[in-house]
């Protein structure tokens, strides 16, 4: 059932924001966002944790420019957050932004959260909490692999699909295992999304992959510098145990391994690298599959905003000088 105020935002006129890691979405989106009256939602699974910041690559106040940012700093480390709660608070958003006279604008690089939010996800994927507790429990005591065996026993095809890190999707498809007895690549299969619930326009970046690896790498060192082992000791020293999902974001993992000792300094720059670049891989392949997408260099800056302006009709400001 949907809320009246919720009602009348479906079907309204948003702009999304894709690509991968380091490409430059969120700098995109703020400079629209001075271009336009919009506030920004953010599609990123790891800047909704709060105190994940320089592993996240969160967006600060100031690089912000006093433009709204929505879903960032809203759950603790240790908590659930998936595609679906992703999909109701998004929608949230939207109505909020919408009622006061804004334009939405969603960015972020999680392409199964920006689906389910854009087509719906089938009802019957919500999981009782006692079912989330006790494979979250299996995980802490037993390890990602050991699930991970028992995705390839029950659901061999989405286990396929899947890489062995994926901390969340492995305990998401255990858990709808378990909850409902059928597997999620079924589920998935038999649901195959809705139309689009929103009039949106999608805008894609992407740049050579050599260069983008190198901004990658580049990206890494600077987040070290700035203080990725000491955001993570401060995490622990909350009292969050080493192996919360939130943790298990690329970049975290490899960090929490450094302070464990199981790593030298050297080791640890070149695995948040190689973690980086895989996951930039696999958010390439998985946008490379969304045929609505109008992909352009981060360069292209008038063109997108020529592709704003048509699909918004006329409701376009120029943006002031001083965004750079």
């Amino acid at each position: 059932m949907v809320s009246s105020d919720l009602s009348t935002s479906l079907g309204c006129r948003i702009i999304v924001i894709v690509g991968p890691t380091a490409v430059g979405k969120s700098a995109l989106a703020v400079w629209l966002a001075n271009a336009i009256s919009a506030e920004i939602i953010s599609a990123d699974s790891v800047q909704i944790y709060r105190y994940l910041n320089i592993g996240s690559s969160k967006i600060t106040l100031d690089e912000r420019q006093g433009v709204p940012h929505h879903l960032i700093d809203i759950v603790n480390p240790d908590e659930h957050f998936d595609s679906g709660r992703f999909a109701r608070a998004a929608d949230l958003a939207v109505s909020e932004i919408v009622s006061r006279g804004k334009i939405p604008i969603v960015v972020g690089g999680t392409g199964l959260w920006i689906r389910a939010f854009l087509h719906g996800l089938a009802e019957s994927c919500d999981v009782p909490a006692e079912v989330k507790r006790s494979v979250d429990r299996r995980y802490r005591e037993k390890g990602l692999h050991t699930l991970y065996e028992q995705l390839c026993l029950v659901d061999p095809i989405l286990a396929a699909r899947l890489p062995r890190t994926d901390t969340q999707r492995i305990l998401r498809a255990i858990e709808v295992y378990e909850a409902t007895g059928r597997r999620l690549s079924d589920l998935q299969g038999e649901h195959r999304f809705q139309q689009e619930r929103y009039n949106c326009l999608r805008i894609g970046l992407r740049m050579d992959r050599a260069e983008l690896y190198e901004r990658i790498n580049c990206r890494v060192i600077e987040m070290v510098d700035r203080g990725l082992k000491e955001e993570v000791a401060g995490i622990l020293g909350r009292g969050y145990a080493p192996d919360v999902r939130a943790l298990a974001a690329p970049g975290y993992r490899e960090t929490v391994q450094f302070l464990l000792g199981n790593l030298d300094h050297a080791t640890l720059v070149a695995q948040i690298q190689q973690s980086h670049r895989r996951y930039a891989k696999r958010q390439l392949t998985w946008f490379a599959s969304e045929q609505a997408i109008r992909w352009y260099s981060p360069e292209q800056r008038s063109d997108i905003l020529q592709d704003l302006r048509d699909f918004l009709g006329g409701e376009l400001r120029e943006p002031e000088a001083r965004i750079k």
